[in-house]
């Protein structure tokens, strides 16, 4: 409703804005918190929602749209933050609701108004009584204690039961008579229901107080029950019976009585089960065919390892993401995603390591002291400067990690061998062979010996996505690429630094540098070649394939056909409900 208080009579424009404000900070990652205050300077936001809106014909300037969202936040947010009193903190929630009852879209909703009006209610007796002066150590404490105080208000719907088939409340059936009668969910959950309710007063006090318990509750609905049961001519209970629900006290009365008229020791036949079918069974997406235009722009792109292993372990999700150009709302939350944390690491690593790039790389070189002062530079930049208890191991971890690295790995790799450095995040922008494009960017080369090393950053450690099992990888038979290929990034990083640097495959060692593992020592260098390994005629099978799944994502014979492995790809994929695979469950870890 918030996002629909009326601007100039029109509810899209606070729309935009408050999408607006989204967009603007879910791209900051450093600012997860802000004041009212703050978010209200933001000069450029204001300037780019009055130019969106202006593109509407709505006349309009930045001043305007600070000035509207100024307006929301003080009969709102700041409304709420002025009250002291329990009391106060009541009058400012119906002063918030009547402001969105007058001022938004609300009020066309049909049933806004008899739930406001009854949230209204249950907030002005809190005013009237002698809890109002009652002052609370913080906001949120108020609010619970309000939210448990109008939890047991009821919205009535009344209705006319003259004729024909009346949907009624149970208590709406006193004093009336039905020839017949269909009770739902006869459990004892729902009839009598739970004792205690959310009452803030507990049951033995309200009882020396002499206010209503939830034993007059149940004796209220025992009453009614029976005077239901008694007036009508034929009855239909229904409840279910399994671990979690059991059926009603009242219902378990009604069969004692049977068995006691009848002389019966069992119930069944008293009841009558009824089961009903259900397929639950989930067709699998359909394959989406290519037309000539997607063909021709598949031909002109320019293709990339993230490309091609989502290619490979879906081509629908492949078309979703590079055809279409969906992508995934970025969401203003608190938590830090993996993703953040390895751009993170990647840029620390090259600030550290930039000024060694062309000379050989030495002990002295690798200094914890300088990569602790470097990453306590960036942390405030990429994340905030607000110590949450999140961000702050997080801190301390990437720390901890990066120190093993310089003394576990760097260190004896650089005293074994020497190490020179040539590159750091390298961008290859335009490499073409057998008239497609390729681009990359290569997070560290340096030269060993007289062999080449493409080190691509890894801050996960799961190495059955990234390796490539060359025993199960059959080049002409296409059903065995998915299970034996986890990645093809260093085979294209391969291809892309042999084509735009001139040099042999056989000089070129590329491996992923596992900076997630729990264990830092040389073993988390996971080279794509095992020792002994043919790397040319490994290599030729490895380029045969990229180029084959090239071609068939530009073959319009091929359609782009769902995941052979739904169980696999299909949980961590943004597009599960244009697929219907949302019933896919994500793993537990």
């Amino acid at each position: 409703y918030t996002k629909n208080i009326l601007f100039e009579g029109r509810p899209d424009v606070t729309r935009i804005l408050f999408h607006s404000i989204e967009q603007h900070f879910a791209g900051e990652k450093s600012r997860t918190f802000f004041l009212l205050d703050e978010l209200e300077k933001e000069a450029q936001l204001f300037s780019d929602v009055a130019e969106r809106v202006a593109s509407l014909g709505v006349e309009c300037s930045a001043q305007l749209m600070r000035q509207h969202l100024k307006t929301i936040h003080e009969h709102t947010v700041r409304r709420l933050a002025k009250a002291r009193t329990l009391g106060s903190m009541a009058q400012a929630c119906m002063d918030v609701l009547t402001y969105i009852d007058e001022h938004s879209t609300a009020r066309r909703h049909p049933l806004f108004r008899p739930y406001v009006e009854t949230l209204i209610e249950s907030l002005d007796g809190i005013t009237s009584s002698m809890l109002a002066d009652a002052v609370f150590a913080d906001h949120s404490r108020a609010m619970a204690f309000l939210g448990r105080c109008v939890a047991d208000a009821q919205v009535p719907f009344p209705g006319t039961p003259l004729n024909g088939l009346q949907v009624l409340g149970f208590l709406e059936t006193r004093n009336l008579r039905f020839d017949n009668v269909f009770v739902l969910d006869v459990n004892e959950d729902v009839i009598p229901g739970s004792g205690g309710g959310h009452t803030l007063i507990p049951q033995q006090i309200r009882e020396k107080l002499g206010l209503p318990t939830y034993h007059q509750q149940e004796e209220i609905a025992a009453y009614y029950f029976d005077l239901l049961i008694s007036g009508a001519r034929e009855v239909h209970l229904f409840f279910s019976e399994n671990a979690q629900k059991e059926k009603s006290r009242f219902v378990e009365e009604l069969l004692w009585e049977r068995q006691q008229r009848d002389g019966k020791d069992e119930t069944r036949e008293y009841i009558q089960s009824i089961g009903y079918k259900v397929w639950l069974a989930n067709p699998s997406p359909e394959s989406i065919q290519k037309r000539s235009e997607v063909v021709d722009y598949l031909r002109q792109f320019t293709y990339h390892s993230t490309a091609l292993d989502m290619y490979l372990s879906c081509p629908l999700r492949f078309y979703y993401n590079y055809v279409l150009g969906l992508k995934e709302k970025e969401e203003v939350a608190g938590d830090i995603e993996s993703s953040d944390v390895g751009s993170f690491v990647h840029e620390v690593l090259k600030r550290y390591l930039k000024d060694t790039i062309g000379k050989r790389l030495t002990p002295e070189d690798l200094d914890v002291a300088r990569l602790n002062r470097i990453l306590d530079e960036q942390f405030p930049l990429w994340f905030g400067v607000e110590q949450t208890g999140a961000k702050y191991l997080l801190q301390r971890q990437v720390r901890t990690q990066l120190g093993r690295f310089l003394a576990d790995y760097q260190q004896p790799i650089c005293n074994k061998e020497a190490v020179t450095l040539l590159e750091l995040e390298s961008k290859v922008q335009r490499v073409s062979k057998n008239h497609f494009t390729f681009s990359g960017k290569l997070d560290r080369i340096e030269r060993r010996g007289e062999k080449i090393f493409i080190l691509d950053y890894k801050t996960g450690g799961d190495e059955k996505r990234l390796g490539i099992d060359v025993e199960k990888l059959v080049a002409d038979q296409r059903e065995t690429w998915s299970e034996a290929i986890g990645s093809l990034q260093l085979p294209m990083y391969m291809m892309l630094y042999s084509e735009s640097r001139q040099k042999t495959v056989k000089e070129i060692v590329p491996a992923y540098l596992l900076l997630g593992r729990n264990k830092i020592d040389e073993e988390i260098e996971l080279r794509l070649f095992e020792d002994g390994v043919d790397i040319e005629e490994v290599y030729a099978k490895l380029e045969r394939i990229i180029f084959i799944l090239l071609e068939e994502i530009t073959n319009a014979a091929v359609p782009f056909a769902p995941t052979s492995d739904i169980q696999e790809h299909c949980p961590r994929c943004p597009f599960t409900t244009m697929c219907g695979t949302s019933w896919v469950k994500k793993p537990a870890f």
